[in-house]
């Protein structure tokens, strides 16, 4: 007589705790897509790994589980006003605003429980990576069941031992020490897009937001860079961008990233002359602030 298959602690057959994790995760990142969207995605995380991709319906049920994902109030907009009321430490303010600065370019949300974590962390991480793993811990936190205490094991054993120390992490996982991470070499790329939550290049975060992948040829200043997520974003939400193909939305953000390439140039020769950059604006406005009025038009902003 054939065994029946052996369900885990959350009732779900065969499924591995890190696969569950992972579907929690990707409902979090986009919590208005449907268990069959969510499965797609899983899918694309799964390709050459040796997990088997759960059925839809196990998705479904792995979700419902769980329950909603409402977090209250601390998973309302952090601004420094709330610091204090969440005890928040002051010291920590200045690379919390840095956080928020390029949240607020790319359009992202920064909550106050990210805020309370990126607190926590940014003495043992470095700058670049304290909105990512913020937003790990806040997730984790997140999924905890009422009344459940608070294991953020896993993401202290990713904090605790240097990518170079695969042999020790590996051990430990055998003796059972520390808790297996699915994607030890680059676990970013399973939980998400890196680039939006990852305080790099702003101009990345927004195409992997878009979808778009143009070929840039110059580079861009950190400044200028964010101006063109700024813009880049702007044209996404006219009322005529989401009825382009990804041909011309291509098309379109490659001349953006060359006009803010252009406006730069502009911007660095009047500043070499000692020409404020109010005078600037007074003499071409119009070229320097905002794309062009074709770019603008294509995307149905007048």
């Amino acid at each position: 007589m054939m065994k029946p298959k052996r369900r885990n602690r959350r009732g779900n057959p065969g499924t591995p705790p890190e696969v569950i994790d992972a579907i929690r995760f990707l409902k979090e990142k986009y919590p208005e897509e449907p268990a069959n969207m969510i499965r797609a995605r899983l899918k694309r995380r799964l390709d050459g790994k040796k997990y088997s991709l759960p059925t839809e319906r196990t998705v479904r049920n792995i979700l419902a589980r769980f329950g909603p994902l409402t977090g209250g109030e601390l998973d309302n907009l952090w601004s420094l006003g709330v610091s204090a009321d969440y005890q928040i430490p002051l010291e920590a303010n200045g690379d919390l605003l840095k956080i928020w600065k390029w949240c607020m370019v790319v359009g992202r949300k920064f909550t106050i429980r990210e805020a309370k974590w990126a607190a926590r962390l940014r003495n043992v991480v470095k700058f670049e990576n304290l909105l990512f793993l913020a937003s790990m811990y806040a997730i984790h936190e997140r999924m905890r069941k009422d009344n459940q205490p608070l294991n953020t094991s896993k993401l202290d054993a990713f904090l605790t031992f240097d990518r170079s120390e695969t042999w020790i992490y590996q051990s430990m996982v055998a003796l059972g020490k520390v808790p297996a991470i699915l994607k030890w070499d680059k676990p970013e790329e399973f939980y998400g897009n890196p680039w939006l939550d990852w305080i790099g290049d702003a101009g990345k975060s927004v195409e992997g937001l878009l979808s778009i992948s143009p070929k840039h040829v110059q580079s861009l200043s950190r400044e200028a860079d964010m101006i063109y997520a700024i813009w880049l974003r702007q044209l996404s939400e006219g009322p005529m961008w989401q009825g382009l193909t990804d041909e011309v939305k291509n098309n379109i953000s490659e001349r953006l990233h060359n006009e803010v390439a252009a406006k730069e140039r502009i911007i660095r020769r009047a500043s070499a002359s000692d020409k404020s950059f109010v005078e600037l604006l007074a003499t071409e406005r119009e070229s320097v602030v905002a794309p062009s009025r074709e770019i603008l038009k294509e995307a149905g902003i007048e």
